[in-house]
């Protein structure tokens, strides 16, 4: 199924069925890589550079365990990280 890249947003595919609780994106500028479905609900809220400092640290993670990447939401807590920051809304008030 054709999606977004949760990291990069360009157009990507969907590899595995989201009843497990984590899909799997293959992205032409990611790569091959897995997300949870918390992770993903929380992940487009943040700074471009946050996600993919997200991916990388789950590369470094995967090469140490030769698994496929894996994006928790640990990876993309700002609570864990003193240098992460929330993509700031819009917010419009309609009176």
């Amino acid at each position: 199924m054709s999606v977004n890249c949760p990291i990069c947003e360009a157009e990507a595919e969907e590899k595995l069925p989201r009843i497990t609780g984590r899909i799997e994106i293959i992205c032409p500028r990611c790569h091959r890589f897995g997300i949870t479905a918390s992770a993903l609900a929380i992940v487009y809220h943040r700074l471009p550079e946050d996600r993919h400092a997200a991916l990388c640290r789950a590369r470094a993670i995967a090469e140490h365990d030769k698994a496929t990447p894996l994006i928790t939401t640990a990876l993309v807590n700002p609570s864990n990280s003193s240098h992460f920051r929330w993509r700031k809304q819009s917010v419009v008030h309609v009176i």
